[in-house]
This record gives structure tokens, sequence and C-alpha cells, in this order.
């Protein structure tokens, strides 16, 4: 997903991104292990015309990314978007309500394009480029759609 245009480029990454990880969480942090920085200094193999990773080391390395942004997705979704007043609605029908997650999301972590200064930087220092923020929306977006919002919101019951 490079720079994506809209956040229906968004919404696209992340429901391929649930495909591609077989709607699986653990396959869905092993794909994320492979965004940041140092990815390159994995234990990779090559065979047959095709790079290997260790499934395990990509996944912990993607939960560990993902811990990094998790507040702010939790910010955007449980906060913002108030996913807790609306729960019964979202949880029957979660992808009509994900341009409007997306758009709260985008508030709290904008596209690469729209990033502050100061920003990119900061990034560098957690070992992302800038540009890999955007994949990382669409990562982000995924987790929800194979998760769901009240797993990160941790709502009380009605």
């Amino acid at each position: 997903m490079a720079n994506p245009a809209s956040v229906q480029d968004i919404i696209d990454s992340a429901e391929k991104f649930v495909g591609n990880a077989g709607s699986t969480e653990d396959a869905l942090f092993a794909a994320m292990g492979i965004i940041g920085n140092d990815a390159p200094k994995a234990n990779f193999l090559v065979a047959h015309g095709l790079l290997s990773l260790d499934a395990a080391a990509m996944a912990l390395r993607g939960r560990a990314l993902f811990g990094k942004f998790r507040g702010a997705l939790q910010q955007a979704v449980c906060q913002d978007f108030g996913y807790c007043a609306k729960r019964a609605q979202v949880d029957q029908a979660l992808k009509n309500y994900l341009p409007d997650i997306v758009k709260c999301l985008l508030v709290r972590i904008p596209m690469s394009d729209k990033l502050p200064d100061w920003l990119p930087p900061v990034l560098g220092m957690f070992g992302i480029s800038a540009t890999s923020l955007d994949v990382v929306l669409g990562f982000l977006v995924a987790w929800l759609l194979i998760k769901g919002c009240n797993e990160l919101c941790a709502c009380p019951n009605p």
C-alpha cells in the first residue's frame, strides 16, 4: 500500500491483509514483523526463489510493533469513535463502520504525507520509516477485522 489516497484504500489493504493471514492474529503479526527498518537482520532462508522468514520470530516482532500503536488505535476506536455506545450495531456490521473508524484513526496516526516534520525522526527511533506508517494503518484495521473492537475496548456488558 503506497501512500493510500483514501480511507477506502486503507480498508481494502486491511481486507487483503486479513485474507493473506487466513484471518488469524498470529499470521497477521508475522506479516507485520517485516515492517521495521531492521527486518533485513532477521534470520531468513532462500530456497527455490522464495524468501522464508521464521513466522514465530516475525510474529513477536509484529506483536511488539502493534504494541507501539495499540494505544492510538484504542483511543481512536474506543474514545473518538465511541465504540462502547454503539457496540451492538458495530458488532453486527463492523464493515459498515470501518470508514468512520479509519477517519478517527487517521486523526491519531496520520498517513506519511501528512506527518509533521518532527515526527519521522521519532518514528525512526522506533525502527519505523515514515512511509511504513501507511502500511501499519492497514494492519491496524486488519487487526480490528480479525479481533473486533470489543477486544480492544473491553466495554462493560450492557
